[in-house]
């Protein structure tokens, strides 16, 4: 790689980003895939108290989450796990994930947002718009993501 092509320094200070309004399911882009050729997104995710997102897969990329605040709940297929600060979980492409607050307080979570190996087909992944999958029409109620609450793997009981 030559000097011309080498990536610039991006610097977001706190609080900054383009943001995106989803009703209580914010994204704030701290790194667009735009501005990196497609290669990865950075975005910060609030979650108000009751917040779950619509169940949701991605195709052309893979998520890493990284809980910053609150309690996050992330639920695949029939695994279901609580993370606190620090918490980290990655959802690989294909995999049918959501998210909740599984907390009392407002939760915050980053999300770095990988591409899969064909520039080709995800070039504009993540680009700085919200997932359609993710987006909901005014006055829709969530969609739940399952019946019983997201508990973590030490909280469950074998009913066995």
């Amino acid at each position: 790689m030559d000097i011309a092509s080498t990536p610039k320094i991006t610097v977001v200070p706190p609080g900054a980003g383009e943001t995106v309004p989803i009703p209580g399911f914010g994204a704030v882009y701290k790194l667009c895939s735009r501005d990196n050729g497609g290669e990865v997104a950075i975005v910060e995710h609030p979650f108000a108290v009751g917040t779950i997102t619509a169940p949701h897969r991605h195709t052309r990329e893979d998520e890493h989450s990284i809980v910053l605040e609150g309690q996050i709940g992330f639920r695949s297929d029939s695994d279901e796990v609580v993370l606190g600060p620090g918490g980290y979980i990655t959802k690989p492409r294909g995999q049918t994930h959501a998210m909740r607050n599984a907390g009392q307080v407002p939760g915050r979570i980053i999300e770095v947002i990988r591409r899969a190996a064909s520039k080709a087909t995800s070039a504009n992944s993540a680009s700085c718009s919200p997932p359609a999958s993710r987006t909901r029409r005014p006055n829709r109620r969530p969609a739940r993501i399952c019946t019983s609450p997201i508990r973590s793997p030490s909280s469950r009981r074998n009913t066995a």
